[in-house]
C-alpha cells in the first residue's frame, strides 16, 4: 500500500458500497469486473442485486447497455477475453445499468492505449450529453479530459490551482 494514499483501497471500497444505495455509477481504475462472469452477466449485476426486474427485461437492458457502448457482440465474452479498452467499456456498461444521474470516473484512462482513451473519453462527453448525466473525472490525463469537461479543478499540491 503506497504512503502517499494510505487510505484508497479502503476508499474505493466505500465509494463502491454507497454509489448503489446513492443512485451514483462509479467507473473505478480497475474496472472491478468478475472474472467468472461473463460481459452480460457482469452487466447484468447491479440490476438483480438492485432490482426484482423480470428475466426477459432484464436481459433487453444488459442489451441496450453494452449496445450504449458498443460491445453488444461481447455479451458471451469473460473479462479474460476482453482488450483493456473493452473490459474499461463494460465496466462503464456497469456502471450505467441502473441509470444514474452522476457518474464517477476515478482515473478512466489508467492503462489503456491512446487510441482506447480516446474512445473511453468519447463515451464519455457521449453518453453525459445524451443521457443527461453530470460527470465528475478524476484523472492526471488533464490534456484528455479538459476537452470533454465543461468545469475542471487543478489540484497540485494539495491545493487547487
Amino acid at each position: 500500500m503506497s504512503r502517499r494514499y494510505p487510505l484508497r483501497p479502503r476508499l474505493y471500497a466505500l465509494v463502491f458500497a454507497l454509489a448503489w444505495l446513492k443512485g451514483l455509477g462509479v467507473l473505478l481504475q480497475g474496472n472491478g469486473l468478475l472474472t467468472d462472469l461473463s460481459v452480460a452477466e457482469n452487466v447484468a449485476l447491479p440490476l438483480r442485486a438492485h432490482t426484482t426486474l423480470p428475466e426477459p427485461l432484464l436481459q433487453r437492458l444488459v442489451a441496450m447497455k453494452l449496445n450504449a457502448v458498443g460491445l453488444r457482440a461481447a455479451a458471451d465474452l469473460y473479462p479474460r477475453e476482453l482488450s483493456g479498452g473493452m473490459a474499461r467499456r463494460v465496466a462503464l456498461a456497469r456502471a450505467l445499468a441502473l441509470d444514474p444521474p452522476l457518474m464517477l470516473y476515478d482515473e478512466p484512462l489508467t492503462g489503456l492505449d491512446p487510441i482506447a482513451s480516446g474512445v473511453i473519453m468519447s463515451l464519455i462527453r457521449r453518453l453525459s450529453r445524451s443521457l443527461g448525466l453530470a460527470s465528475i473525472v478524476v484523472s492526471h490525463h488533464v490534456n484528455e479530459t479538459l476537452p470533454i469537461a465543461d468545469r475542471a479543478v487543478v489540484i497540485a499540491n494539495g491545493a487547487s490551482v
